[in-house]
């Protein structure tokens, strides 16, 4: 799986006669015919990880912990007393 990440949201390129975009900046693909136009592309250029290993990673580094220190429950409000008037 190839990622690549355009300078322009919505990049437009050809691959054999049809049409790819960009979206939000990023493009996956797995094809050869069109990691060999990305390639070519002044535009876009090749990210080494692709978004979804990074994100599987940090989830995977992240485990919680379990603290002793558990914050204190917010205090109910003071109740209001009413005006002798």
């Amino acid at each position: 799986m190839a990622t690549y990440q355009s300078r322009f949201p919505e990049l437009g390129f050809y691959v054999k006669d049809e049409l790819r975009k960009f979206t939000a900046g990023s493009y996956v693909t797995e094809s050869d015919a069109e990691i060999a136009v990305l390639d070519a592309l002044t535009d876009a250029a090749r990210v080494e990880e692709s978004i979804d290993e990074v994100v599987l990673d940090e989830i995977t580094d992240e485990q919680p912990e379990e603290s002793a220190d558990k914050p204190a429950a917010p205090k109910a409000p003071a109740p209001r007393k009413s005006s002798a008037k």
